[in-house]
C-alpha cells in the first residue's frame, strides 16, 4: 500500500486542547487555520501596496491577514471571521498588529507547539494507546524500553505502582502556561478546580492576566511581586480593576517625502521608505 505524502507540510497541537475554552466548532476552526497559516521559518513577503510594493519580515508564527480572504478559506462572513480572531486576540491565543493596509497576526506560543522536543509521553514507533498488538503490528514497547523495564528492582516497581500521576485539565494547562509565575502547580490546580469555568470567565481570567503582566508590579524587579498562582486564583484577582499599563516609546520613522514623523503601523511603506500616505507616495 502506498503512502501518502504530505508536500505542504504539518503542525502541531497538544492535546490540552481538547475540553478548552476554544474547544468549540467556530473558535477552533480559526485558531488551527491561524496556526496552519503561520510561517514555520523566517522569510518575506512582497504585498502589493497602491501603485507600489512593500516587503513585509515575518518571524515563525506569524502571517500576513486580509479578512476578506480569510472568509474565502474558512467559509464564513467577514464579521464572523473579524469577531472570532478578536475573541482568540483577547484569549491571549493571537496577537494582531494592524496596518493601514494589512494586518501581521502571531500566533502566541507558536514555536513552543511546534518544537517535538517539547512533547511528553508516546515515543516515536510505539503504537497509538487504542491500538491493539496483534500480528504484523508494532510491540506495546520497543526494545530499549523493555530492556530498561527488565533492568528495574522489583522493589521499584512496587513504590512506584502505588503513585498515581496528577492529571491537570486542559483549561488549567492553558492557565498555567499564560500566567508568568510558574510557582506551586499542584496548587494552583487545587485553587483551578475551585472556579467554576465558562467560556465567559475563562476570557475574563486570560485577559485579566495579559493586561496585569504588563503593569508596574508585575514587571518590578523581574516578576518578584506577582501573586502565587494559586493566591491569585484563591483571592479572584481577575476581578481587580485593570491597573495602568507600562507605555514604552513609540518607534516613529520620517516620510521620505516630507519629512514628517510617522509612528509605527501608521503610514504606509514602499521599496523600503515610508510615507505618510499615498499622496506623498505618488509625489516622490
Amino acid at each position: 500500500m502506498d503512502t501518502e505524502v504530505f508536500s505542504e507540510g504539518y503542525v502541531k497541537f497538544p492535546r490540552k486542547f481538547i475540553g478548552s475554552c476554544i474547544w468549540t466548532e467556530g473558535l477552533w476552526m480559526v485558531y488551527s487555520w491561524c496556526t496552519m497559516k503561520a510561517r514555520h521559518q523566517n522569510g518575506h513577503v512582497g504585498l502589493q501596496v497602491g501603485r507600489g510594493q512593500t516587503i513585509v519580515t515575518l518571524e515563525p508564527g506569524q502571517f500576513v491577514y486580509g479578512r476578506e480572504k480569510a472568509a474565502i478559506e474558512l467559509n464564513m462572513k467577514p464579521s464572523t471571521v473579524r469577531n472570532r480572531m478578536a475573541k482568540l486576540e483577547k484569549l491571549g491565543f493571537l496577537d494582531i498588529k494592524k496596518d493601514s493596509h494589512y494586518s501581521v497576526v502571531t500566533v502566541c506560543d507558536y514555536e513552543s507547539y511546534q518544537n517535538g522536543s517539547n512533547y511528553e509521553g508516546q515515543q516515536i514507533g510505539q503504537p497509538k494507546d487504542n491500538q491493539r498488538t496483534t500480528k504484523g503490528q508494532p510491540k506495546d514497547t520497543n526494545n530499549n524500553v523493555k530492556n530498561v523495564n527488565n533492568g528495574k528492582n522489583a522493589n521499584n516497581r512496587g513504590s512506584v505502582r502505588g503513585k498515581k500521576k496528577r492529571e491537570y485539565t486542559a483549561d488549567f494547562l492553558i492557565f498555567w502556561d499564560t500566567y508568568p509565575k510558574k510557582v506551586g502547580k499542584g496548587a494552583a490546580f487545587d485553587a483551578w478546580q475551585k472556579i467554576n469555568i465558562d467560556p465567559e470567565k475563562a476570557e475574563k481570567i486570560f485577559l485579566a492576566i495579559k493586561q496585569q503582566r504588563q503593569t508596574a508590579a508585575w514587571l518590578k524587579e523581574g516578576g518578584q511581586f506577582i501573586p502565587h498562582p494559586a493566591t491569585w486564583l484563591n483571592q479572584e484577582r481577575w476581578e481587580d480593576s485593570p491597573a495602568v499599563t507600562l507605555t514604552r516609546p513609540r518607534k516613529y520613522h520620517l516620510c521620505n517625502n516630507c519629512n514628517k514623523m510617522i509612528y509605527e503601523g501608521e503610514g504606509m511603506k514602499a521599496m523600503g521608505v515610508y510615507f505618510c500616505n499615498q499622496e506623498c507616495f505618488e509625489k516622490s
